[in-house]
């Protein structure tokens, strides 16, 4: 059964997306006052993505995505609270590593893969081979996301000729991924920058 307020959680998405965030206030506000039940991941999206009257402000994302967790508890919400505090960096680095670990402990989708490799990408210093190894098995599992990045890390480790065949393998695989896979290969970890 669909909830009445889908339309406007749809429109409010639409909003933060297009980064009116001015018209999605409204909405959003009006979505958590009537307990809907991903009020939280759209406001947390807002403050990750800003727009043209909200700055990024990435505390107020992770605040926003840990309330949806505690609400909603489930592999999306912990990894949007992850990519939240991955972007925050320093000791928040940490408390996306266990959002990560807990997802993967609980079913392991393969989003957690390209979050392994971001956490594993972005460390001080980068830990390149595991990044890698964590794109790859991404790939492989559906995820066209981890073939474009991995094909990004070989080629900024001068491996041009790798690179270039991680490319036209992940543009080959694109049709199959979205014939046999769907949507589960669209909707990627990294699917917001």
């Amino acid at each position: 059964m669909n909830d009445p307020l889908d339309p406007k959680a749809d429109l409010a998405l639409w909003y933060v997306h297009n980064r009116r965030s001015d018209h999605a206030m409204r909405l959003i506000q009006d979505l958590i006052d009537h307990d809907y039940d991903y009020a939280y991941a759209i406001e947390g999206t807002m403050y990750q993505l800003g727009g043209d009257t909200v700055p990024v402000d990435l505390h107020r994302a992770a605040e926003s995505f840990r309330k949806q967790a505690a609400r909603l508890p489930c592999a999306t919400c912990y990894l949007q609270l992850a990519h939240a505090l991955l972007d925050l960096g320093g000791d928040a680095r940490g408390e996306a590593l266990t959002c990560i670990e807990a997802v993967a402990a609980h079913g392991n989708p393969p989003d957690t893969e390209l979050a392994f490799a971001r956490f594993h990408h972005t460390a001080e210093p980068p830990d390149l081979r595991a990044a890698a190894r964590h794109y790859r098995r991404a790939f492989f599992r559906g995820r066209t996301w981890g073939g474009r990045h991995l094909a990004r890390l070989q080629w900024a480790r001068r491996q041009y000729l790798r690179a270039m065949l991680v490319a036209a393998a992940t543009w080959l695989a694109m049709p199959f991924f979205l014939v046999f896979v769907g949507k589960k290969s669209r909707n990627t970890f990294d699917g917001v920058n």
